[in-house]
């Protein structure tokens, strides 16, 4: 190990002679040096760290201390594949792939040669690359087979990567699911990252944000964090909890969260790291129809004419909102019913529609039906429900008609001179519906009309109000003349809409002047007889 600076080796003999011991004779040798040539390699600038992107020159410095200049020198870099875009080669350097050679180089004594070239850092560094290591390879003639190895090594300083998840990696989500988001930033380098931000701008389909990590605040639905180190080669993890909102919008199928994480490396490309989860809505709705009036007839009960008010009452009992609803009911003018605005979940609404009482309802002694309502989810399904009277099943409403079945009967004798055997005495009756149900297959009968001269003797149906005039006959005979008068009642018998008879017997409403009062009977049609005794 010659001393640094050493260029030559002199030896001094001294020869004493006793002819002049005072004088020695000093016979000198001295020859020039030769030693191995030392290598240093370094980054121009000494960068602390490198990134991709950085463009690095490569220094080697090549020194001689020596007093021969060392002639003959080769030199090699195989530039990792971590470097890329290899140039400005100096000193006649040839690139083959990654490799660089420098052939016949001459190292000065007591001097220095630099070679030097550019590379890049690649764009997308490996997973798990903590550093760039760059080794070169120089041979001195003096050792050609111990070649000098000159190395630099820098810590890399990459960008992190990120990514989303909920915990326990539901693969449906519905509302009113507590969801616990983390963000995994992973720093996969050997140096600390450090001022890094994230923020979240939660969607409106997540609710009561809350239990942030990592001091993240949280302005409107939008989580924001600062000041954020992500430790060499590990992980930080930003976490918070939603709530799956109960008024999802129309059309939600899925619920999509992205998070931004801006690296200092590149603060102009955030990372947005995301995940989606498909809903899984559980929409349902129920109606109630139920009469909320009374009538006009005994106890509350219907007549024709009268307004009955149906109250529906739509409630939501699934878990999602529902819109569009409308309401179906063959009874009301307009048969569907839209209901404006939406229905959140556990909640009501009310709606009023009228009807008015026919006389078919009347015979049917009531009013039956039944409702339908159908809404739509926000993913777009279709819920409807039966109306029922009451939350539990879908039974008819039932609203009872007053039925009052009634037939009047009158019966009146055309005035005219009968005195003898064999006049006839002509007879009008009315029948009249004096109910509110339609009377059908009324029969008319007559004790003392002639046989076959009531006409119609049947008929077929008399709504209420509504009359027929029917005509009879009678033929005197020797009792009547006897007695002095004629006397009888018809009969009218019909059926109610239920099968029920109803029965009416004449009166007389405009009785013959003179005729008798026949006792007992004061609603008899009496006919006076003319009586001449021989």
């Amino acid at each position: 190990n010659l001393p640094v600076g050493t260029t030559s080796i002199k030896n001094t003999a001294s020869i004493v002679d006793p002819i002049d011991p005072t004088t020695p004779i000093t016979p000198v040798v001295e020859k020039p040096t030769e030693g191995k040539i030392t290598a240093v390699k370094t980054i121009i600038g000494n960068p602390a760290t490198v990134k991709p992107g950085d463009v690095l020159t490569y220094n080697i410095t090549l020194s001689n201390s020596f007093g021969t200049a060392k002639a003959g020198v080769t030199a090699s870099d195989n530039v990792p594949n971590t470097l890329t875009s290899i140039s400005a080669i100096s000193n006649s350097g040839t690139l083959t792939g990654n490799k660089i050679d420098w052939t016949g180089l001459t190292v000065p004594a007591n001097g220095t040669l630099i070679l030097s070239f550019n590379a890049t850092v690649v764009a997308n560094l490996p997973a798990g690359t903590t550093s760039i290591k760059n080794v070169a390879s120089i041979i001195d003639p003096i050792d050609p087979t111990v070649p000098v190895t000159p190395e630099v090594e820098k810590p890399t300083e990459g960008k992190i990567t990120a990514v989303k998840t909920i915990v326990g990696n539901p693969a449906t989500v519905k509302p009113g699911d507590v969801l616990t988001y983390n963000i995994t930033l992973t720093n996969s380098y050997g140096t600390l990252k450090t001022g890094v931000t994230a923020s979240d701008d939660v969607p409106a389909t997540l609710t009561s944000i809350n239990t942030i990590s990592n001091g993240g605040t949280l302005t409107g639905n939008k989580i924001d964090w600062a000041g954020l180190s992500v430790p060499a080669n590990g992980t930080l993890v930003l976490s918070f909890k939603a709530i799956v909102s109960g008024d999802l919008p129309v059309g939600t199928t899925s619920i999509k969260n992205v998070a931004s994480i801006i690296d200092p490396i590149d603060p102009t490309v955030p990372i947005v790291p995301e995940i989606t989860v498909p809903v899984n809505e559980s929409p349902a709705i129920n109606l109630v129809k139920a009469v909320t009036n009374t009538g006009t007839a005994v106890g509350g009960a219907f007549n024709v004419g009268d307004k009955i008010e149906y109250t529906f009452t739509i409630k939501n009992t699934g878990d999602v909102t529902l819109n569009n609803i409308n309401i179906t009911d063959p009874l009301i003018s307009n048969s569907i019913i839209n209901i404006p605005g939406s229905i959140l979940p556990n909640n009501e609404i009310k709606h009023v529609a009228n009807y008015i009482v026919t006389q078919a309802d009347a015979d049917a002694g009531n009013v039956t039906n039944s409702a339908l309502v159908k809404a739509s989810s926000p993913a777009g399904n279709i819920v409807e429900d039966k109306s029922g009277t009451t939350t539990v099943g879908d039974d008819p409403t039932i609203t009872p008609i007053a039925q009052n079945p009634l037939l009047s009967l009158t019966k009146t004798a055309v005035v005219g001179v009968h005195n003898k055997i064999g006049d006839i005495i002509n007879y009008n009756l009315v029948v009249k519906n004096t109910g509110n149900v339609t009377v059908t297959a009324i029969a008319i009968t007559d004790a003392n009309a002639d046989p076959g001269s009531i006409s119609p003797a049947s008929i077929a149906s008399l709504a209420p109000n509504a009359t027929a005039n029917i005509t009879a006959k009678h033929t005197v005979t020797q009792a009547d003349l006897d007695r002095g008068y004629v006397t009888n009642i018809a009969k009218a018998d019909g059926k109610d809409p239920k099968g029920g008879n109803v029965h009416a017997e004449s009166t007389d409403p405009t009785p013959i002047p003179g005729a008798p009062v026949v006792p007992g009977c004061t609603d008899c049609t009496v006919t006076p007889i003319d009586q001449t005794s021989a």
